[in-house]
């Protein structure tokens, strides 16, 4: 059985994961891309909710009025303690999957 050579130690250790077992390997890939995205939209949740207790300016920003859409979607309205709620699910999402 011929196998790849690979350049580099963490390839080769990839290579050895795929070939071993490459459907746990794939899935487990997803997972962390899917945690990485729901880490991002916790860290952009923040800024409505810095905006909002700081309450510097009326005008939204596009992160602002994406987090409103959401939360209107949700039934929720745009306020200190849903966004707050919004930012802890997240987070607890993505440790559940991660």
């Amino acid at each position: 059985m011929c196998q790849r050579q690979f350049p580099n130690s963490m390839f080769r250790l990839l290579g050895h994961f795929l070939s071993q077992n490459p459907a746990s390997t794939v899935w487990v890939a997803c997972l962390l891309v899917i945690a990485g995205i729901i880490e991002g939209i916790g860290m952009l949740s923040l800024l409505p909710v810095l905006n909002e207790v700081l309450q510097k300016s009326s005008a939204t920003s596009p992160v602002v009025a994406i987090i409103s859409t959401i939360l209107a979607a949700l039934g929720m309205d745009f306020s200190l303690s849903s966004l707050l709620m919004f930012l802890v699910t997240a987070v607890i999402f993505k440790s559940a999957i991660q």
